[in-house]
């Protein structure tokens, strides 16, 4: 199994967070190049997603958030089909004061190979982030791909995840 560990804020959101009318309501606004990347490496790679972002916390509206990236779907060109992108979402990371996201990383990935008994083990993971002060331990170890707070998850990262995953 392939695993994204996935932060939201400078990910798919900008630090400058867009609102929009959607389902009757305000909501924040995911930009379209980042709902086609993310689409393209859930598409080439058939990764799961671990929530990694504070939105941890709040997993109904992570989950309407990501419910707007099926609103792009008919703006993709690259698929006849989309599935939600909140169906790959398998869980979350645990909430650790001490050591970061990188501990809570690891914590989770260890539970997982310690909880495993249908052979689904963990073959490639990878973490997208915006920041690195607390992911140092995933950098060190080359499975951190950060990208800009101010431009999010393109499409050129895309394809260096689609690489490392593959």
């Amino acid at each position: 199994m392939k695993v994204i560990f996935l932060d939201i804020d400078g990910v798919l959101l900008p630090l400058w967070t867009e609102w929009r009318w959607w389902r009757s309501e305000w909501r924040l606004t995911i930009p379209q190049s980042c709902a086609e990347a993310l689409y393209k490496i859930a598409d080439h790679t058939d990764s799961m997603i671990v929530i990694s972002s504070s939105w941890r916390h709040h997993m109904e509206s992570c989950k309407d958030l990501l419910d707007q990236i099926a609103d792009f779907k008919y703006q993709v060109w690259w698929k006849d089909y989309v599935e939600r992108i909140w169906d790959r979402v398998i869980s979350r990371t645990p909430s650790k004061t001490d050591g970061g996201r990188s501990t809570e990383i690891l914590m989770w990935i260890d539970e997982y190979h310690r909880s495993c008994k249908t052979g689904h083990h963990i073959t490639h993971w990878i973490a997208i982030d915006d920041e690195w002060f607390d992911m140092k331990a995933i950098k060190r170890i080359g499975k951190l791909i950060k990208t800009d707070p101010n431009i999010w998850l393109t499409d050129e990262d895309a394809e260096l995840v689609i690489s490392l995953l593959s």
